[in-house]
């Protein structure tokens, strides 16, 4: 007999319900329904997601491997909250904290931190080119 599953929410939950169900064999019916639109075919500057370490537009590219820019990153976010603190109208929020607790599209927040991001990408790519 089969029995239909509907989930509400295709976020990391209900696709991972989703897949779940599916391994089980052909017992099941499932209909995903979620308030957005499909990511394959909407604008990726639209919609937030949380591929933070999936794939390329992710943390990946914001995150250093070497130890100088490392320690940039921490200094940048120590610095990037006081002063986002004191002076928020001048000053955004830290890069991680823009794409872990804010509503803002991640297309404005590569804007803002295009040129840190331009520069950890090189080295990154330098830094695995070496092993």
């Amino acid at each position: 007999m089969l029995t239909k599953v509907v989930i509400v929410g295709a976020g990391p939950s209900g696709v991972l319900l989703a897949h779940y169900l599916l391994r089980r064999g052909d017992k099941y019916q499932i209909d995903i329904y979620d308030r957005r639109s499909d990511p394959q075919i909407v604008s990726f500057s639209k919609y937030r997601t949380f591929s933070l370490a999936l794939c390329e537009r992710g943390l990946s590219t914001a995150f250093p491997l070497s130890k100088a820019l490392f320690f940039e990153l921490i200094l940048r976010l120590r610095l990037g909250r006081m002063m986002h603190q004191l002076f928020p109208w001048f000053f955004s929020p830290p890069l991680l904290d823009l794409t872990s607790n804010t509503t803002v599209p991640y297309s404005e927040i590569l804007k803002l931190y295009k040129g840190w991001i331009s520069k950890v990408k090189k080295s990154n790519k330098k830094f695995l080119e070496t092993l």
